[in-house]
């Protein structure tokens, strides 16, 4: 819900495809323990919303369902989402300096739950004791990959990347961002100063976000299935923290590392996917084959469910669903009208019963009959 990070809503639309009043129950489950149930009557041919309050249900997959004992065509009764966002992000705030702007403007945003470690702190811990969803590292150096989505203000190096970077020569940088990256989206970055950092060099597989007038590389974004992003400048060498941008750029950073992307709507067929995709299953686990042609991947299934598939970006969620009005509104189909078999008739015979006709048919062969017995008596 706008406004409100912690409380999530369902939107689902019913229709009666009958010409009789029904009441059906409505059903939004993710688990057992997380079921919604809700009675609704729909007049003839209703098309109804409904909103659910889903606030307690968590990121994952969701069933939403229709029961209704006069319902005779059940493929389109059941449809299927998922919840890509995650209601709390753990993040964990890597910094030596405890008057941060960034820790302040952290722990204001709404979905975050913020913890504040020293460099000393994160160097002593194990990669399996760093329960977060997310690091955000302010002037720190790292020398080991992340093993979790992270951020990075002020790079010095990235030698766990590969990365070649030098120093910036000039204040007066003429910044350009990466406006088809959802990092970057809704986001300006004009008035952006830097006084002093490093820039990356460009490497294969990494997407750059903003860039200065040659060409060189101010910030990037790591994909893969633990993403990262990288500044070459930190707060206190820019003005950054000041820019109106800064909090939409912190949290499209968060929803990009943390969140799943959108997901799939299909129906049942042949469904087209992006080319790195590498895997699809089921479910409940079942491997669904796969074939690549034209520079995409496909996958066929006949049944309605939730699938999975897998790229070294991560996961994608495809809902296959039977909600195309032209086959469940069977009803309404537009089919021929074919006569009644009374009025089928030879051509010149219109304007007579058809009772009628058979009592002159059978007259004809009673005198047919007539003829050919006493023909054949008197020879």
């Amino acid at each position: 819900v706008p406004g409100n990070t912690q409380q999530r809503q369902a939107f689902i639309e019913i229709v009666n495809g009958g010409a009789e009043p029904t009441v059906v129950e409505i059903a939004l489950t993710q688990t057992e323990s997380r079921l919604i149930t809700r009675q609704v009557e729909l007049a003839p041919y209703e098309k109804l919303t409904q909103i659910f309050d889903a606030t307690a249900f968590e990121s994952g997959p969701v069933k939403a369902s229709v029961v209704s004992t006069v319902d005779r065509f059940k493929a389109d009764d059941v449809a299927f989402g998922y919840i890509t966002a995650k209601r709390q992000v753990r993040v964990g705030f890597v910094s030596d300096d405890i008057d941060s702007k960034m820790l302040t403007l952290l722990d204001l945003m709404p979905r975050v739950v913020l913890t504040s470690l020293t460099n000393a702190d994160y160097q002593g811990l194990e990669s399996e004791e760093l329960q977060f969803d997310i690091l955000v590292f302010d002037r720190v150096s790292v020398d080991r990959k992340p093993v979790i989505p992270s951020i990075f203000f002020g790079v010095n190096s990235a030698n766990w990347l590969g990365a070649s970077v030098s120093s910036i020569r000039s204040s007066q940088l003429s910044v350009e961002r990466n406006t088809a990256h959802p990092i970057l989206r809704n986001i300006s970055m004009t008035d952006l100063l830097i006084e002093s950092g490093v820039l990356f060099a460009p490497m294969v597989g990494v997407e750059a976000l903003l860039t200065s007038e040659d060409e060189a590389i101010l910030a990037i974004a790591v994909p893969g299935a633990v993403k990262s992003v990288l500044l070459g400048f930190d707060l206190d060498k820019s003005n950054l923290a000041f820019l109106a941008d800064f909090p939409i750029f912190l949290s499209n950073s968060i929803t990009w590392l943390v969140d799943e992307p959108p997901i799939l709507n299909a129906t049942p067929g042949t469904i087209k996917l992006p080319s790195d995709i590498t895997k699809v299953y089921r479910i409940d686990g079942v491997d669904v084959p796969l074939w690549f042609a034209d520079g995409n991947s496909y996958f066929h299934t006949r049944e309605t469910g939730l699938f999975t598939g897998f790229s070294s970006n991560g996961p994608l969620r495809v809902s296959v669903s039977q909600l195309d009005r032209r086959f469940s509104d069977i009803n309404r189909s537009n089919l021929p009208i074919f006569e009644s078999s009374k009025n089928f008739v030879a051509p010149g015979l219109n304007g007579y019963s058809f009772s009628f006709l058979v009592g002159a048919l059978t007259l004809i062969l009673l005198m047919v009959d007539w003829y050919l017995y006493h023909r054949r008596v008197t020879q």
